[in-house]
């Protein structure tokens, strides 16, 4: 039986992260930052390799960008369903 390391989680650059969530270089620093109104706890974690050298672990951006809403139509399709299951049943 042979032993298969897995494949480690790459890092990533601030530019391939606006590339790939479609967000500008601010947006993308306010995000991870907590002292910003747009700060967003499950926005992955930037690492600091040095003071100017940031990176972003590759795995965590494509789990939060799977998290997030695709499309309006989505947002109104996941409302109406919670409406559903919060709404009483209808004895009739």
């Amino acid at each position: 039986m042979s032993f298969v390391a897995p494949l480690p989680d790459p890092l990533i650059t601030r530019d391939q992260v606006q590339e790939l969530v479609h967000l500008g270089r601010t947006t993308v620093i306010n995000k991870a930052n907590p002292d910003s109104p747009q700060f967003d706890p499950t926005f992955p974690a930037p690492i600091y390799l040095s003071k100017r050298a940031v990176r972003y672990r590759l795995g965590s951006v494509l789990a939060w960008i799977e998290s997030r809403p695709r499309s309006r139509a989505d947002l109104a399709s996941d409302a109406a369903n919670e409406g559903q299951a919060n709404r009483p049943a209808n004895d009739a």
